[in-house]
């Protein structure tokens, strides 16, 4: 067994390391090494493998991703540079989800690469994360990615194609102010300026709520017209949640003195004390409570309440305010990836956002009872990677204990490689994370079992000693 190979000098995580090497060493090289070459930024070590390991630079691996996507994943322009410009990259290669590198770029936020792989012809393709095509026109709208815009234009996409309350993104632009976006839309793109969403708003009614006046006479000049969407209540909504994230209490008066109800939601029915939670401002909610009879468990279109809000927000003082008036949780579904939440916060030690929305897949949250928010703290990313994962690799012991001791993270659960958590600490000899998790019964993968179990007896004392050297 691998067991019985381990000298009595040798403890079980160096000897384990050490195989993991030993094996790592005599493989050839492969799409993975290109990858992880890419994300690293080693353009020496992507030149190295194409020039002398004979690798082709758009060599995919099991997900058929390439160094041109993890470069765009990763913000690495100088690599990216020399990845299409250099090495030949074919700048719209697709992975298994349809993905392209600048949807990589997109997601993860790097403009400059974005401008990069758009000026080379880039393109967005099926992209992997949440959202189709509308929503990302949407989104475009506004933020006034004028580049995503275009891309998707080149792809053919319909300008006027709207979401699920027929919302586009000149709507959306339009409501932002972000009038480059709005001239674009029109005169490059086409887009129709008098385009309903389901309220029977158009880009100038949205334009027009939000004060943005050059759009508006933009708008105008180019034949825009008022819907319906300025006098239906989804406007006296919206402009009470405005009121109340900024804390303006005589237009919060003001407008349900006119009559309108100050439980009023918006399109995605958020409503003033939504707002008002999430921003932390006790005397506006007190207003709301006090004096416009709001409700505190109103609910939006996610099944979110204000005491959702606030505690996403970490709002202490709200949180015992809105209790004491017999607020209670929703179901918190306003992020559509979960995992993304439980991951992000345990790479960065983040043990009060764990603490306030996580669950184990029971229900219960530490204490045993249900928890606040419902975020399975075993969820999974598309790698089937879990916050434990990530905290191991990270040598988190903090995060560890508190995901395992707390939170009851299952020990044992493995990535699509077959990792578990102790695999990941033990690459990254995090020795006081491997001890803690074998003192709660993890054990690793088949994946490094299986390694351990290639590697032949002729080199493993060899490598064994160099390692005590170091």
């Amino acid at each position: 067994s691998v067991r019985a190979q381990i000298p009595s000098s040798v403890s079980v995580f160096t000897f384990f390391r050490i195989r993991i090497r030993a094996t790592m060493s005599k493989r050839k090289p492969g799409a993975s090494d290109l990858c992880i070459a890419a994300a690293k930024g080693d353009i020496a070590g992507l030149r190295k493998l194409v020039n002398e390991g004979k690798l082709k630079i758009d060599k995919a691996d099991y997900d058929k991703r390439t160094a041109l996507h993890l470069a765009c994943s990763e913000g690495k322009l100088p690599v990216v540079r020399r990845l299409v410009e250099e090495l030949g990259s074919e700048i719209n290669v697709v992975d298994q989800w349809g993905g392209t590198p600048l949807d990589d770029a997109i997601r993860c936020g790097f403009k400059p690469v974005c401008e990069f792989l758009v000026s080379k012809g880039g393109i967005i393709g099926k992209t992997a994360f949440a959202a189709d095509d509308a929503g990302i026109l949407c989104e475009a709208g506004a933020k006034g990615n004028l580049n995503c815009l275009r891309g998707l234009a080149r792809r053919k996409v319909d300008m006027n194609l709207a979401d699920y309350d027929k919302r586009t993104a000149i709507h959306l632009a339009s409501s932002e102010g972000k009038l480059k976006a709005v001239k674009c839309l029109i005169e490059e793109l086409k887009a129709d300026p008098n385009v309903y969403d389901r309220f029977g708003g158009t880009p100038l009614d949205d334009a027009q709520r939000h004060g943005h006046k050059e759009t508006v006479a933009y708008l105008k000049s180019q034949g825009a017209v008022s819907g319906k969407g300025g006098t239906v209540s989804t406007q006296d909504a919206a402009d009470l949640c405005d009121a109340a994230s900024s804390g303006d209490l005589d237009k919060l008066r003001a407008i349900v003195k006119k009559g309108i109800d100050a439980n009023s939601g918006d399109y995605d029915l958020r409503t003033a004390i939504h707002l008002a939670a999430a921003e932390g401002l006790v005397q506006v909610l007190k207003c709301l409570f006090d004096e416009l009879e709001g409700n505190p468990n109103v609910v939006d279109r996610w099944g979110g309440t204000p005491l959702d809000d606030a505690k996403r927000a970490g709002k202490k003082e709200v949180i015992e305010y809105l209790e004491s008036k017999g607020a209670v949780p929703g179901k918190f579904t306003m992020f559509s990836d979960n995992a993304l939440i439980t991951t992000n916060a345990a790479g960065k030690n983040d043990l009060a956002t764990l603490r306030g929305i996580t669950t184990n897949e029971s229900g219960l949250g530490p204490s045993g009872a249900p928890g606040p928010i419902m975020v399975d703290v075993n969820e999974v990313n598309i790698d089937k990677r879990t916050a434990l994962h990530v905290a191991s690799a990270e040598g988190i012991l903090a995060t560890v204990e508190c995901l395992v001791e707390e939170l009851h993270a299952s020990v044992d659960l493995r990535d699509r490689w077959g990792r578990t958590a102790l695999d990941d600490a033990a690459f990254g000899f995090h020795e006081e994370v491997v001890a803690f998790l074998k003192s709660k019964g993890a054990r690793t993968g088949k994946a490094a079992l299986k390694l351990l179990e290639t590697v032949g007896d002729d080199d493993s004392q060899h490598s064994t000693t160099a390692s005590l050297k170091l």
